[in-house]
């Protein structure tokens, strides 16, 4: 199989929420590969989700707008739209639920 993929990816499994819907929606997920401008994510069971959307990484509570690349199933891959950032460091107040998750 040929490798399509620009960057190498690091095969991880952490935990995610994605955000949508001015962060009043959450959706667990997982997130199975990682590279620097994007990842692949997978949902608990297939789920309509919007174009656009957040990822809050539990494991280092940051979180990234991204958009939807490509679906297949219960997969998701997202492009990274700009640098994961700490929601301890951000003062949007719609964020500050995910300091405590």
């Amino acid at each position: 199989m040929m490798e399509r993929r620009a960057l190498p990816r690091q095969r991880v499994i952490k935990g995610a929420k994605i955000a949508y819907g001015n962060f009043m929606f959450l959706q667990d997920c997982s997130v199975y590969d990682l590279t620097k401008v994007g990842a692949r994510l997978r949902l608990p069971k297939p789920a309509p989700l919007p174009d656009a959307f957040h990822v809050f990484f539990s494991d280092s509570h940051t979180i990234c707008p991204v958009r939807v690349i490509w679906r297949k199933g219960r997969d998701v891959g997202v492009a990274f739209e700009d640098e994961p950032k700490s929601v301890h460091d951000l003062t949007d107040p719609r964020l500050k639920r995910f300091a405590y998750m």
